[in-house]
């Protein structure tokens, strides 16, 4: 989290993926990108079908937790259902990694949903860097506050921005 933002409530990446999926039906693919958001979707996911809910699919970067990967994944989850809604959860980090695979997603006319857990940084490895050098020890995993509707809407791709709190959640669709 930005250091501007500490001390202010936030919303945590677990209510994050509960309230997207919350939001999904049984027709629906989930497809997590990897890093700290990944983590907190897997939990997400024991929550809500433990709750009942049921998906059409879910996809997610597997025990590595690869980083970028959750556009491709859900790309190839829409051209081969195409009419099932396809939605990512994804970390900034994670979608700074592979996002821009959204452009293929628009070229294919292949509509996915892409939700954007903002929370300033690679936030699995500044905290590994804590541990090793101790707080506010980051090296290169703090982020600026990044417009990633901005950067959609430059492909021509639809998207909004909307802000819980002080995490942001943004969505690009593909068309």
């Amino acid at each position: 989290m930005h250091k501007e933002n500490e001390g202010k409530s936030a919303v945590h990446p677990l209510q994050l993926a509960l309230a997207v999926q919350n939001a999904m039906g049984p027709e629906d693919w989930l497809v997590i990108d990897g890093g700290n958001t990944h983590f907190w979707s897997e939990i997400a996911i024991n929550i809500a079908g433990w709750g009942g809910q049921q998906l059409a699919g879910i996809l997610h970067p597997g025990a590595f937790s690869m980083l970028g990967v959750g556009v491709s994944f859900a790309l190839a989850a829409k051209l081969n259902h195409p009419t099932a809604n396809t939605v990512v959860i994804s970390g900034d980090g994670a979608f700074l990694s592979g996002g821009l695979g959204i452009e293929a997603a628009f070229q294919e006319k292949a509509p996915i949903v892409v939700v954007i857990d903002n929370n300033g940084g690679l936030t699995t490895i500044s905290q590994q860097q804590e541990r090793l050098f101790g707080h506010d020890r980051h090296v290169a995993t703090d982020f600026r506050d990044i417009p990633f509707h901005t950067m959609c809407e430059g492909l021509g791709v639809m998207a909004s921005w909307s802000k819980i709190r002080t995490r942001s959640c943004r969505l690009c669709a593909g068309l």
